[in-house]
């Protein structure tokens, strides 16, 4: 990428710095046949957002639900259209299956993209796709809630350039698996699973 689609990756990774966090781009694998044990995240600061149509996502919307959190920007011309792509693929499989997993997708680029903004860009994918906006400190707390505990599990990798996972969420808001974009069946099969508890 070039130009001013760095500028959004640059804010984030000097906020999280300051606060000593990253985002790993990979999570080491489970040992075979062993899922790794759900992980809580504080979602607290994800509902200090304001969703593409006007009011933020309240604990209400996801009580009960599993659903998925990724983050992008809409100026990003190759990770986050694929991420929101292959999202819109999960759904579209899931048939209305998908109404019972919502997606939301975290601006990392507040300052650009307002909720008409995101709203006008959501609509090339999925309809039920959430996108979220706020203040660059709003924005910044969310991605270090989910960084939070992935640093638990996996340190020291220098693998932070680009937040390309889909962050599955249980239906008791716990962390059940961070899977990455590039792996659509088994997104899939994380998706089947969490609907089905």
């Amino acid at each position: 990428m070039t130009g001013r689609t760095f500028s959004p990756w640059i804010i984030l990774s000097a906020v999280m710095l300051a606060l000593g966090m990253t985002l790993p781009q990979t999570v080491q694998a489970s040992p075979a046949g062993h899922e790794r044990p759900p992980l809580g995240v504080t979602l607290d600061p994800l509902f200090q957002l304001t969703a593409h149509h006007g009011r933020p996502v309240t604990r209400a919307d996801l009580r009960g639900k599993p659903f998925v959190v990724l983050f992008g920007y809409t100026n990003c011309d190759d990770v986050c259209p694929t991420s929101l792509f292959e999202v819109s693929v999960l759904l579209s499989r899931l048939g209305s299956q998908g109404d019972r997993l919502p997606v939301l997708f975290v601006t990392v680029d507040p300052e650009h993209d307002t909720p008409d903004q995101l709203k006008s860009y959501l609509e090339a994918f999925d309809s039920r796709i959430v996108g979220l906006t706020g203040s660059r400190d709003q924005v910044a707390a969310v991605a270090v809630a989910f960084a939070a505990p992935l640093n638990k599990v996996q340190a020291g990798e220098d693998d932070k350039k680009h937040l390309s996972q889909l962050f599955f969420m249980d239906r008791y808001g716990l962390l059940a698996r961070p899977v990455n974009y590039t792996a659509p069946e088994t997104a899939g099969a994380v998706a089947k699973r969490l609907l089905a508890q």
